[in-house]
């Protein structure tokens, strides 16, 4: 919010309107625990490919850099091989998050709208097993992740 309050103390028209790509660097992640069998909370679920899948118009620097790429560009002309993966049957319920976050004590660096349905670190009464949120809305519709850091350290507890 400090820097949000830095930039709106600037005029519009004292930015540049030049469309000025940022360099992106992708982050190396720690794989996920390799299983040879489906776990037992996972779907039985087979993933085909049969397409591709190419929505919208495709303007410079309007999406992700990948390290094959000039620039980022939402049309990403690569195959890649996907290795098998699992998915869990129901999404993380508020009461599975709830223990993840006692059990490790986590907290964000920001918590602003973090676990947004919840309040004073609580999620409403009957929502034990609903889906958590921890996802800001996007104008628009849809949501989007506020942070890969608490949902890859969910998957590294459970």
């Amino acid at each position: 919010m400090a820097t949000m309050k830095q930039y709106s103390e600037r005029t519009l028209e004292s930015y540049s309107a030049a469309n000025i790509v940022a360099k992106q660097t992708m982050v190396t992640i720690e794989a996920s625990k390799q299983y040879t069998s489906t776990p037992p909370d996972a779907a039985n679920y087979t993933f085909v490919v049969s397409g591709n899948e190419i929505e919208g118009e495709n303007e410079q620097g309007d999406d992700v850099q990948y390290p094959w790429e000039g620039e980022p560009t939402r049309h990403h002309k690569h195959v890649i091989d996907i290795k098998k993966f699992y998915l869990d049957k129901t999404p993380v319920t508020n009461e599975q998050y709830n223990q993840f976050m006692s059990h490790t004590k986590y907290s964000p660096v920001d918590n602003h709208n973090f676990v947004r349905d919840w309040h004073q670190g609580h999620y409403p009464d009957g929502w034990a097993h609903k889906p958590v949120t921890w996802s800001r809305p996007v104008t628009g519709g849809g949501t989007r992740l506020a942070s890969k850091v608490s949902p890859q350290g969910y998957l590294r507890w459970s």
